[in-house]
């Protein structure tokens, strides 16, 4: 990578120089791009809409227990979204679901995240932490100093 990143995402040190640099600089637009994957994914889902699914008792649908157990956030979202994603990205079931659900929750729950992600304020992450915590769980030091990006409006993440 060529050049600084804008002073306005400068890390808290500062800009390094040299090798360190470019390290600071490659996670910036790491954070960047996770950002712009997430609202990439999270359209993907919206495209495929859970009620266009078959109806539970028709032969093919996902069977009523497992419907049940997957992420809340994820309910609108047809169940062939899963495959779909996995085939795309090369992942296994398990890993396409927990991309759907952190892209979703980043960008319909966490769009300060979303925004300080994009922005390289944050680093690529805190996406699972911010989105795999709730904001009344014990948290670490690190998870309470990006507080106002995960959850705007909590004072000082201590609950």
């Amino acid at each position: 990578m060529q050049g600084t990143p804008s002073a306005a995402a400068a890390p808290v040190v500062g800009w390094a120089a040299g090798p360190l640099g470019a390290v600071q600089a490659a996670d910036q637009e790491i954070a960047r791009q996770t950002a712009i994957k997430a609202r990439a994914v999270a359209a993907f889902a919206a495209s495929r809409p859970a009620g266009a699914d078959r109806a539970q008792g028709e032969r093919g649908p996902m069977s009523a227990e497992r419907w049940a157990a997957r992420p809340e956030v994820l309910r609108s979202v047809s169940e062939w979204a899963t495959p779909e994603l996995a085939i795309a990205l090369d992942l296994t079931q398990q890993g396409a679901e927990k991309e759907l659900a952190r892209s979703l929750t980043l960008v319909s729950r966490l769009p300060a995240t979303l925004a300080a992600l994009e922005s390289g304020v944050v680093h690529a992450g805190i996406c699972g932490t911010c989105s795999s915590t709730s904001p009344r769980s014990p948290m670490s030091g690190c998870v309470r100093r990006w507080m106002p990006s995960c959850w705007p409006g909590w004072p000082d993440g201590t609950g």
